[in-house]
């Protein structure tokens, strides 16, 4: 008798050890598949660039590569321009004075910095083909003061849908230091415009592959323009630039 009661209760163990192992199976399948579909997601999630994109450990020897690679944007139309600025300066009691012009076949620019002495203080202007131009910085405000400008950096002309723009790459005098320069990217619209758009990095001016640039790129399906903008990002042990820190901003033209 007690032997028939020991066998049912094994037998009973038996089938109830038995339900709960499928119950367990079957409730981890599902689970586990949706863990996969996850990893599967976030993995995808991973390879999709965004277009606000930063990246901070590119290598300089890399750059032009990760450029091409990782932004498969169009290159904008460009032609680079050699040009002098002429610089005419007047002084009085109470105010500096200092004009900088240059003229092309299309194109007259005259940049305006007045400074106040008294007020320690001052306002720049700019005139295209006659007509006043307006600063905007970078919250989409107008703006006028931006400090003494060198404009002897470069000059730069684009083709975007159509219309001619004149990239030109300036600092602000006496903002430079032995670790960094300032650099402006004065954007101006040959016609039909009154704004004048300013983009901004750095550069470190002991070596001059890392000199902070902008690439202007668009996207071929929808039409956005985008500045790629590049300045020094980390440094070795002798303190020299290693790495390019790269952003990327729309630009509303």
């Amino acid at each position: 008798m007690n032997f028939r009661i020991t066998w049912l209760c094994l037998l009973l163990s038996f089938i109830i050890l038995e339900g709960a192992s499928c119950n367990s199976s079957d409730n981890q399948l599902p689970h586990g598949n949706a863990i996969d579909s996850a990893a599967d997601n976030n993995s995808e999630m991973e390879n999709i660039e965004k277009p606000d994109d930063a990246d901070t450990s590119i290598p300089t020897t890399h750059f032009p590569e990760f450029l091409d690679k990782k932004y498969a944007l169009d290159p904008v139309e460009e032609q680079n321009i050699h040009a002098e600025f002429d610089v005419v300066e007047s002084n009085s009691s109470n105010r500096t004075i200092k004009t900088s012009s240059i003229h092309l076949k299309e194109l007259n620019i005259d940049y305006t910095y007045t400074y106040f002495k008294a007020a320690d203080s001052g306002i720049a202007e700019i005139n295209v083909n006659g007509e006043k131009r307006t600063f905007v910085n970078g919250d989409g405000k107008d703006t006028r003061d931006y400090g003494d400008l060198d404009l002897n950096q470069g000059l730069t002309f684009y083709t975007i849908a159509g219309e001619k723009y004149l990239l030109i790459s300036c600092s602000p005098i006496g903002a430079q230091s032995w670790f960094s320069t300032i650099i402006y990217g004065m954007l101006i619209k040959v016609s039909d415009s009154n704004n004048v758009m300013l983009l901004s990095t750095f550069s470190f001016p002991e070596d001059p592959y890392l000199t902070g640039d902008f690439y202007i790129r668009q996207d071929r399906f929808n039409g956005k323009v985008f500045a790629l903008i590049a300045s020094p990002a980390t440094f070795d042990v002798h303190s020299y630039p290693d790495n390019i820190f790269l952003t990327i901003k729309e630009l509303h033209l």
